[in-house]
């Protein structure tokens, strides 16, 4: 698996996910509306987050994008109306400008522990 198409788990009971490192994209509104969702973790394979990838989230508050990526970018705001998520980057560059739901400090940690 390379993706994880739009839709995919949009509206599911899903707790916590781990992307696996063999997926490079998540898809628009991939976990749209997954309001029992509490952690996510991006593997290292991934390098974009599209639109509303984990938006709608009440219950989103970790998100961990861990290691070092060459590429890596947010499509839209992947994170809208999930106003609880705190994002953990462990010491990458992003090859974008924070989509909205990220420009609050309090939102996106940056760190060199994974």
């Amino acid at each position: 698996m390379t993706s994880i198409n739009s839709y995919a788990f949009s509206g599911t009971g899903l707790i916590s996910v781990v992307i696996p490192d063999s997926v490079t994209t998540v898809g628009n509104a991939a976990f749209l509306s997954c309001e029992s969702l509490e952690t996510a973790i991006i593997g290292l394979g991934v390098e974009s987050i599209d639109e509303q990838a984990f938006g709608e989230c009440e219950n989103l508050i970790n998100v961990v994008i861990p290691g070092t990526r060459e590429v890596f970018s947010f499509t839209g705001d992947p994170f809208e109306n999930s106003d609880n998520v705190l994002v953990w980057v462990p010491f990458i560059s992003l090859a974008t400008t924070r989509p909205p739901s990220l420009r609050s400090v309090e939102k996106i940690v940056y760190t060199n522990k994974s």
